[in-house]
C-alpha cells in the first residue's frame, strides 16, 4: 500500500516536472528547435571573426537549389514539416522557409548553418553523410543563395513533396 502511493506520488512529481520544462520553452519553441526541444540554442548568432559574410543582399525569394532539397527532404522533412509535427519545430519545405528572421533576429539560414556545423542537426537517427553536411554547408555558406523561382525543387506542403 506504502510503496503504490510514493509510486503515484513520484509519477505526479515526474509529470509536474515535465509540464513545467515544456512550459517553460512554449512561447519559443522555433529557436530551441535547433538544438532539440526545448535545449538553449547557445550557438545561434555565429562569432564574429572578421570572416563573417553580409547576407543582407540575399533575395528572400527563389527556390531551394535542387541538391539542398534533396538533404532537407531525406534528412529534415520527417519533423521539419507542415503542419508542424508535435508543434515543436518549423518547415523547411521551400527557400522561403530558410529566409525568416526568428525572434532573436537571425535568419533561420544562419541558425541552421551553426547547427549542421556543430552536428547537433539534424539529430539521430538522421545524421547527415559527410557528403549531406558538406552539400548544406556550401549552399549556406554562400548565404544560401536561391535558384529563380521555378527552376529549383522546393514544396509547399508534404504531399507536394517530388
Amino acid at each position: 500500500m506504502y510503496k503504490g502511493r510514493v509510486l503515484r506520488a513520484c509519477s505526479l512529481l515526474a509529470l509536474a516536472a515535465l509540464a513545467l520544462s515544456l512550459a517553460a520553452c512554449g512561447g519559443d519553441l522555433e529557436e530551441g528547435c535547433l538544438t532539440g526541444p526545448c535545449g538553449p540554442d547557445t550557438g545561434s548568432t555565429p562569432p564574429d571573426d572578421g570572416n563573417t559574410q553580409d547576407c543582407s543582399a540575399t533575395p528572400d525569394t527563389g527556390s531551394l537549389p535542387c541538391g539542398v532539397y534533396d538533404v532537407l527532404k531525406a534528412k529534415c522533412h520527417s519533423c521539419h514539416t507542415s503542419p508542424q509535427q508535435g508543434g515543436f519545430v518549423f518547415p523547411l519545405l521551400t527557400f522561403e522557409d530558410t529566409r525568416v528572421v526568428t525572434n532573436d533576429g537571425i535568419v533561420r539560414a544562419d541558425k541552421m548553418k551553426t547547427a549542421v556545423e556543430s552536428g547537433r542537426m539534424p539529430p539521430p537517427p538522421a545524421a547527415l553523410t559527410a557528403e549531406e553536411k558538406q552539400a548544406l554547408l556550401d549552399w549556406l555558406g554562400t548565404c544560401g543563395q536561391p535558384e529563380p523561382e521555378g527552376q529549383g525543387c522546393e514544396c509547399t506542403t508534404p504531399e507536394a513533396c517530388p
